[in-house]
């Protein structure tokens, strides 16, 4: 079997190959970890967020459930639902709901 002679290009030499390799080898793992960094800085920053707002989220639905429950059975004397007390408790929750309440006990209904 005869071998074929290898054709070197006059201005890759082994020296020139090595750092080339290096150093592309080391900027391409500088951007991996800091991509890394970036995607876990964004999962904590959703997951904080989600995590709060989930929770204001669920007390806001109790609250405006709460209310049609109330209103449905005239379980309190809020009259008619408005626009007003359905917006008090959707930024109040359960805590609006129980406001809107005891304030048409004492007659002031919203």
């Amino acid at each position: 079997m005869i071998e074929k002679p290898m054709i070197r290009h006059p201005e890759l030499t082994h020296r020139n190959i090595l750092s080339l390799s290096s150093s592309n080898h080391i900027s391409n793992m500088i951007e991996t970890i800091l991509m890394i960094i970036v995607a876990i800085a964004i999962a904590a920053i959703l997951f904080f967020f989600l995590r709060n707002g989930l929770k204001l989220l669920i007390n806001a639905v109790c609250g405006v459930v709460i209310l049609f429950i109330v209103s449905y059975f005239n379980l309190a004397p809020i009259g008619d639902l408005s626009v007003a007390q359905v917006i008090v408790c959707a930024v109040g929750g359960i805590l609006g709901a129980a406001l809107l309440i005891i304030l048409s006990f004492f007659g002031i209904v919203i």
